[in-house]
């Protein structure tokens, strides 16, 4: 665990109701199945304790967000690159801040947090090789990291999504200035850093009263000084209405 570091950048995203308004009653709430009605005290006793019903949790996390999937417009993948321990580390920090709420409120909270990284639209699944490493994400989520590397002076040339020793060098670099493990790869620790400060800094540069809407995706980060390479190829009870925020903080 412990992919989500302690550090300078700190997140504190206000949480709302979510969801689809036809999802719900006249009084404007749902009916929540399974554990989704445990509390955070639960979850983070069975993860302390290395119980096998943990996997219950992240099961029911990755319902939900499949869930939201369909019934959220304009949403083909809520969670497009983060993976099933990320989304846990975000539940069990939202639990560790709020151990009388239910599973249900630290989703939604999750779910506030990730929420401008959502994938609107179904795209390509580009293969990624860094040595003897591979993994996949969808060209759309390389594609937005360029443009943010391309903004932070890192990377120059046209966004495309695809991958190649430029955008890897890129990667790098960012890596290497950001303290982290210098790997080329765009792994979990580092599309975690890299869009939620660019996200930081689209607010930050929004006029006070005009910022873009949470659902926007953001894709602007603060300006760099390494020399860039040029871009190219060769992620049952009630449901309450609202939650306390989750403040998260990156390295």
């Amino acid at each position: 665990m412990n992919v989500l570091r302690a550090g300078a950048v700190t997140l504190a995203l206000a949480t709302a109701a979510t969801g689809s308004a036809a999802a719900r009653d006249k009084d404007g709430t749902f009916a929540v199945k399974g554990v989704g009605n445990e509390t955070c005290a639960a979850l983070l006793q069975a993860f302390m304790e290395k119980k096998p019903g943990v996997d219950a949790y992240i099961n029911w996390l990755e319902g939900f967000l499949t869930g939201l999937n369909d019934a959220t417009p304009q949403t083909y993948d809520t969670a497009p690159w983060q993976s099933p321990v990320i989304l846990f580390e975000l539940t069990a920090r939202y639990c560790d801040q709020n151990k009388e709420a239910r599973l249900i409120q630290a989703a939604k909270a999750v779910e506030q947090v990730i929420r401008p990284f959502r994938l609107a639209q179904r795209s390509p699944v580009v293969e990624i090789k860094v040595g003897d490493r591979t993994m996949r994400h969808y060209q759309d989520t390389i594609r937005r990291a360029q443009e943010i590397l391309i903004k932070s002076g890192l990377l120059t040339g046209k966004a495309d999504g695809s991958w190649g020793p430029k955008t890897q060098q890129a990667f790098e670099v960012y890596q290497e200035r950001s303290g982290l493990k210098k790997t080329g790869l765009p792994d979990q620790e580092t599309l975690f850093k890299l869009f939620f400060e660019a996200h930081q800094a689209a607010l930050a540069e929004e006029p006070r009263g005009q910022q873009a809407p949470a659902r926007q995706p953001a894709r602007q980060q603060q300006q760099g000084g390494a020399r860039p390479p040029a871009a190219g190829s060769g992620g049952q009870g009630q449901a309450p209405a609202s939650q306390p925020p989750l403040n998260l903080q990156v390295r």
